[in-house]
């Protein structure tokens, strides 16, 4: 989505800032002007409402007292209108620390959401933050400029200016103050902030009339240390479609757990085992989401290894249990930062497909530490020379314990999956 929005703005940008002769964007009447409201219903990807209740106070007490790094920023664009849409965009900033306690950096806020096409140089001011590690609240003060947009021989400075909900429509003004509040991977706006969001635009010294190219509304801060790059398609081998996310990663226990996995959504965490030695991550029966069903319930929806062949194609792997399995190879890339990589694997709800993924590797911006955990039944042991045997499976994707000889099986060895006569 991140890329839809910057190609929308880039071919907006050299018209829509008119503003000397014809202004094309919307000029409203005084400062503290209501636009009235014409939006829809806020959706995620997976239909249910978003953003309905913003965090309150946690009881908590206990939160970084460093918040520098990477984050992505996801908002709500709110159109000129009043209209909002019904899926987040991105755009990826940075916080860094400044040099007293409590003050912060975001650089690169909305860069990406306005750079024109191929423009390199193109870059936004930094954006002054407090935050407070003692409540976990982190303060943006709007009226902070962003950008000068140039449009011939005019400059139009553009600024955060502050957008409140009101009873009759999206309230804009000069200043206001965007609280947030510290979650488990970022920040959120709290319910009591006086402001919900910032309204990217300017307004006229000489009139008090506010101009601009729109809002991005509750926002949120998602901190990232990783991606994932994966290639999903209906079709192996003739519809692939490489896409990419941002992912936020950590250990705990000897098991990786994986926020945003391919996308699913920043609510989606992957929880997966895994073995140093061994060079396997896996995971059994992990959930990716839910989808609604016609009578209003909820069917959930699940990751698993994928067969590939004739009779076969996309069916999901399973244990003996009948529990989805997904597993994938540990590598290093050549900074020694680690790498899961999964061949061929799909989203299923039971042993129906919803999407098959050609190849998967997920990139971690640090190397995992070492784990003494073994790998449960669903792998092999070494062999008498110390090397790991293959796992072999039926074709219904069963894990078969031992093999016939002259039988065909899909074999899986680290992570390579073919079609073999044992």
């Amino acid at each position: 989505m991140r890329h839809l929005r910057v190609a929308f703005i880039s071919s907006l940008l050299p018209v829509a800032l008119g503003l000397s002769a014809t202004p094309l964007l919307p000029a409203f009447g005084e400062c503290g002007i209501t636009i009235p409201y014409a939006e829809v219903e806020m959706m995620d990807g997976n239909g249910r409402t978003c953003r309905t209740v913003m965090p309150s106070s946690r009881s908590v007490q206990e939160y970084d007292k460093d918040i520098a790094s990477d984050y992505d920023c996801c908002y709500y664009w709110l159109e000129s209108s009043g209209a909002i849409s019904s899926t987040w965009e991105t755009t990826i900033t940075e916080i860094v620390a400044a040099d007293a306690d409590g003050k912060y950096l975001i650089k690169g806020l909305f860069a990406d959401t306005f750079r024109p096409e191929g423009d390199k140089e193109f870059a936004v001011d930094d954006i002054e933050a407090g935050y407070d590690p003692a409540t976990g609240v982190m303060t943006i003060t709007c009226g902070q400029h962003l950008f000068d947009y140039k449009s011939g021989d005019d400059t139009f400075p553009i600024s955060l200016l502050a957008i409140r909900k009101g009873a009759n429509g999206w309230n804009i003004t000069a200043d206001g103050t965007l609280r947030m509040l510290r979650t488990e991977r970022g920040f959120g706006v709290l319910a009591d902030s006086e402001a919900v969001g910032f309204y990217l635009g300017m307004i006229n010294p000489d009139t008090g009339r506010i101009s601009g190219f729109g809002g991005a509304i509750y926002p949120e801060f998602h901190e990232f240390n990783g991606v994932m790059i994966y290639m999903v398609t209906a079709d192996v081998d003739t519809q692939m479609m490489a896409m990419m996310c941002d992912i936020y990663s950590y250990v705990d226990e000897g098991k990786i757990h994986i926020s945003n996995f391919a996308n699913f959504g920043y609510h989606v965490t992957m929880t997966m085992d895994y073995d140093s030695a061994k060079g396997e991550a896996w995971a059994v029966d992990a959930k990716l989401d839910e989808l609604q069903n016609l009578d209003g319930g909820m069917t959930p929806f699940y990751a698993a290894n994928s067969l590939y062949g004739d009779s076969d194609y996309g069916m999901p792997v399973v244990d003996d249990a009948g529990r989805f399995y997904l597993s994938a190879a540990i590598t290093k890339d050549n900074i020694g930062n680690s790498v899961l990589q999964i061949p061929i694997w799909g989203a299923y709800i039971e042993q129906n497909m919803l999407a098959l993924y050609g190849s998967t590797n997920i990139m971690l911006f640090y190397p995992l530490p070492d784990s003494s955990s073994g790998i449960d039944e669903v792998t092999s042991d070494p062999d008498e020379n110390g090397a790991i045997a293959p796992v072999y499976y039926d074709l219904q994707g069963h894990l078969v314990a031992t093999p016939v000889k002259g039988c065909l099986y899909v074999r899986v060895d680290g992570s390579k999956a073919d079609k073999v006569i044992y």
